[in-house]
């Protein structure tokens, strides 16, 4: 249930601040010893490139540590794709900035091409790769070793949350013929008397000593950052009809309300009285049984810390994709080396996560499908035929498993998600509350037959570390799966069990222009679904390695 005066999620930027370092570069000077440069360039996925920007010319050095740093912004949903070149600057570079040397002036001495994630993702956020030369065939020989480190940029000032719980004991009844339905709302006075709401509870019915559910709020919500001003705590018997009558209150400050937490000591409600132009007797008890500033963590801070995400498949085998073996079917294996919509699914989105994963091993699934030898129609078996371990390596392993897979099982039906994603909450279960994520990516063509017992299995995974990215192929009516995909309100049972969290994503690839974004927008909200299963579950990131 939202509140009135419930807090809006803090969601922080990042970037990352990359330096750079060489060694054994190969010298190019005939007299003396090169003068080597770092020019940074940014590739899309189309090849198209940008410069970034250039290091200083370290002077007569073949082991240069530039001081320049490239300051970038970190976007999880796309590989970011960098190309590193160095060159041994000729020009007179005591009398010109480097951004002024026309590199066709220079001596190139190499190049290095790198993901972004490639680099965050190394020991130590360290990655180190033998810089080679381009020929007229490619890349040639390593000229020398270049090294990449990665830090993310620090605020000056982190944001902060705080989480607290209040309770009342002995309230002042204000009702005749039941008792007052409590409310607490926390408003924060401002420097000319006025008061600004900034959080209300939920009503506590029917009770004289309520006890409200934990909340948490940003640092910034609460008291604009400030823990001496003061706040008002106002105790009031709920009516819906907006007129809450006033059993008590008091001020204090965030600072004193963190003092009272830790002495489980407690405040006097007053009330001023109609009768008397003062405030007299106690109107109960307000009790502060937590009060805990916690610092808000960024993805980012989880990744450098060694948190990894496992990248998982489930692939659609049923009829309703067509006949393999034809070019309309949606698993068409294209001789010439075309991808089909499955295929591209797997490469774009297992590119991106892919590099979260040391091992690069990953768990794949079909269903739908009349598997060999028996035939027997699965709705979860091993993509790789082994159903003793259905691990394959890479995203070269997903996509050979899958062409095998196309050639050996039967497409049949119907088509069922709840089994895949309970094995895949069964892995996850596993490893919960520790700096570890799980991704499932389902691909199908066609409407979910199962929708009850995949909201039951969904539901139920709420509370795992694992998240669904479900991709809609071909020209069916994917209408049901805005359901799953429960943006503005949380997906529940039938039998009204509510689901802890968001965990599922969909898009449909039908009419989509433009392909890449489909994808990014597919991912893109997968940062803050890891990051919402950390803070519910109280667990925080690792400091990263020295």
């Amino acid at each position: 249930m939202v509140y009135p005066f419930s807090s809006a999620s803090y969601s922080p930027s990042s970037k990352v601040q990359i330096s750079f370092s060489a060694k054994d570069l190969k010298n190019r000077d005939v007299v003396g010893t090169s003068d080597p440069m770092l020019v940074v360039y940014e590739r899309t996925a189309a090849g198209r490139e940008s410069e970034l920007g250039r290091s200083e010319v370290i002077p007569n050095t073949l082991n240069p540590k530039w001081t320049y740093q490239l300051t970038i912004d970190y976007r999880f949903e796309e590989v970011q794709l960098l190309r590193l070149a160095v060159y041994d600057v000729d020009s007179n570079y005591k009398t010109k900035t480097s951004d002024q040397f026309d590199l066709n002036k220079q001596d190139y001495l190499g190049e290095m091409q790198i993901t972004l994630a490639e680099v965050i993702n190394s020991p130590s956020h360290v990655l180190t790769r033998p810089l080679q030369r381009r020929n007229p065939d490619g890349l040639g020989h390593s000229r020398g070793d270049l090294s990449v480190r990665a830090e993310e940029v620090s605020e000056i000032s982190r944001p902060e949350e705080v989480e607290l719980a209040f309770r009342c004991t002995n309230l002042e009844n204000r009702e005749m013929f039941s008792k007052s339905d409590p409310i607490l709302r926390i408003s924060r006075v401002q420097p000319d008397g006025s008061i600004t709401p900034v959080y209300q509870t939920e009503e506590e019915e029917n009770n004289l000593n309520p006890i409200w559910r934990p909340f948490r709020t940003t640092l910034q919500q609460l008291c604009n950052g400030n823990k001496d001003i003061p706040l008002l705590l106002e105790v009031l018997d709920y009516n819906s009809s907006g007129k809450h009558k006033l059993i008590g209150s008091v001020k204090c400050s965030l600072n004193g309300l963190l003092e009272l937490a830790l002495a489980k000591a407690c405040l006097t409600l007053t009330r001023l009285s109609q009768m008397a132009r003062h405030h007299d007797k106690g109107r109960g008890k307000l009790f502060v049984d937590m009060c805990v500033i916690i610092p808000v963590y960024s993805f980012l801070d989880y990744v450098f810390g060694g948190c990894e995400i496992s990248f998982y498949v489930a692939v659609d085998f049923t009829a309703s994709n067509g006949d393999p073996r034809l070019p309309k079917s949606l698993h068409y294996i294209d001789p010439a080396g075309r991808l089909n919509a499955y295929q591209d699914a797997i490469v774009q989105v297992g590119g991106v996560l892919q590099y979260y994963d040391s091992d690069k091993m990953f768990p794949v699934w079909g269903f739908g499908g009349r598997i060999p030898p028996n035939q027997g129609v699965s709705h979860c078996f091993a993509l790789n035929g082994n159903e003793s371990n259905c691990e394959v390596s890479g995203i070269d392993g997903i996509l050979a498993a899958y062409s095998q897979a196309v050639c050996s099982v039967e497409l049949y039906g119907p088509t069922w998600f709840a089994p895949v994603i309970r094995q895949a909450a069964s892995l996850a279960e596993k490893y919960q509350r520790q700096q570890k994520y799980f991704v499932l990516l389902i691909i199908t063509d066609g409407a979910i037959l199962d929708m009850d017992a995949t909201v039951d299995a969904i539901v139920a995974a709420s509370n795992l570390p694992l998240s669904l990215l479900i991709v809609g192929v071909g020209n069916a009516d994917f209408s049901a799966m805005d359901l799953l995909d429960s943006d503005k309100k949380r997906l529940a049972t039938k039998h009204g069990r509510v689901a802890v969290r968001d965990i599922v994503q969909f898009v449909s690839m039908k009419s989509v222009s433009n392909v890449e974004s489909a994808f990014k927008s597919l991912l893109r909200e997968l940062p803050d679904q890891l990051l919402s299963y950390m803070k519910t579950n109280r667990v925080f990131p690792n400091r990263p390695p020295a």
